[in-house]
């Protein structure tokens, strides 16, 4: 259905990715799906510090977040699908 793509600041900082389809019905449930997956990849911590410094009192000097997760709405019903959380080169 749809597919968004960009990134944080500069690609060195990360992306963001939003990415939505749609099973008609019969493909999916009788009423159709509608899937939404959202992704964040390879977030440099410290470009965002901005963000968390004044709520999380930690220095974060490198690192980098990745993080996906998503849900269906499938016959009314939201379905949310297990989160990925990952931290590297935390420091």
């Amino acid at each position: 259905l749809a597919t968004l793509v960009a990134s944080i600041g500069g690609a060195e900082n990360g992306t963001f990715a939003l990415n939505s389809n749609w099973a008609a019905p019969g493909k999916g449930s009788a009423g159709g799906d509608l899937s939404t997956q959202l992704a964040f990849t390879d977030v440099a911590l410290p470009a965002l510090a901005a963000l968390f410094e004044t709520s999380i009192p930690v220095k974060v000097e490198q690192g980098r977040l990745s993080f996906q997760s998503g849900l269906t709405l499938s016959n009314g019903a939201v379905k949310p699908s297990t989160g990925d959380l990952k931290l590297d080169q935390l420091k």
